[in-house]
């Protein structure tokens, strides 16, 4: 009698995969759920400072069967998946080796949902799931506070809130990316000042996490020292407008939500701060 060995293998593509083995009658088998984010994304280089994609995801269960010996039974498999509802399946037979793989594009939202993977083959019934997680639709902003202590007062500390409220957050980290289109009047009035221009966004390597759907500080605002020479120099009254492009983690990558509109100025007497509509001015020093 000539031994044989049937294994049934899941075809990971991605790190964020998930693994469930079963063992029957000597039969090993494994099954592998993928979770990719689609296009469109822009790259490093572009109007954005770092990738972020702005599309769905793709979800994707592949199950492959082979078999080693001299001679082999009739292979069969059909995997089966389920994201929120929707269901789609796919099957293979034959001789060796077979494979399928069942597949969906589904469009983001806000809340996390489950997505389902599971597979009937020769070894029996296996099953894998990962949730899909959600993506906030915007944010609130209100305001934190003079940021007294690092900026002497000169900036506003902006606290955000995710929305929608219902939907839950809580550990994702958010960061900025520049949108392009800002300009410095400061700077453009007297450019031999000794500070960068604040016409784009410079992101924050960490970005931020997110406690309770909310977020913060994000610090809007010259610095006193920027606020002092701008005035001796004859540049005050000016500002800055920005765009700031907001991404939170998804995955392995991350995803936009929201674009924001940044400003702050400069009198001869205060200093203002604008976010997302929401405006703070005080008398400066």
């Amino acid at each position: 009698m000539i031994a044989r060995r049937c294994y049934l293998v899941g075809m990971l593509l991605a790190a964020f995969a998930i693994g469930v083995a079963a063992t029957t009658y000597g039969q090993e088998a494994t099954l592998g759920l993928e979770l990719t984010p689609n296009g469109p994304s822009r790259a490093s280089g572009s109007r954005l400072s770092s990738s972020s994609y702005l599309g769905g995801v793709d979800v994707r269960c592949t199950v492959t069967v082979w078999i080693e010996g001299e001679w082999s039974p009739w292979l069969w498999a059909i995997v089966y998946l389920d994201v929120d509802g929707s269901q789609t399946s796919a099957q293979d037979v034959g001789y060796w080796y077979v494979s399928a793989t069942a597949w969906l594009s589904v469009e983001l939202a806000t809340s996390t949902r489950p997505a389902q993977c599971s597979a009937d083959t020769i070894s029996g019934w296996l099953s894998a799931s990962q949730d899909i997680p959600g993506i906030p639709d915007g944010e609130t902003s209100e305001e934190g506070g003079w940021n007294e202590q690092e900026y002497q007062g000169t900036a506003m500390r902006w606290i955000q809130t995710l929305t929608p409220s219902g939907d839950h957050y809580e550990g994702r980290v958010v960061n900025e990316q520049n949108g392009g289109g800002g300009i410095d009047t400061c700077f453009n009035n007297a450019p031999w000042a000794p500070f960068l221009p604040m016409d784009r966004v410079r992101p924050r390597g960490a970005g931020w996490q997110v406690g309770s759907n909310r977020w913060g500080p994000d610090r809007v605002g010259y610095i006193p020292q920027a606020v002092e020479f701008y005035r001796n120099n004859g540049a005050a009254p000016c500002d800055f407008h920005l765009n700031q492009v907001m991404v939170i983690d998804f995955l392995s990558n991350q995803m936009e939500y929201t674009t924001n509109g940044l400003a702050a100025g400069i009198t001869s007497i205060s200093v203002w701060s604008e976010r997302l509509g929401q405006y703070a001015e005080r008398i400066w020093p």
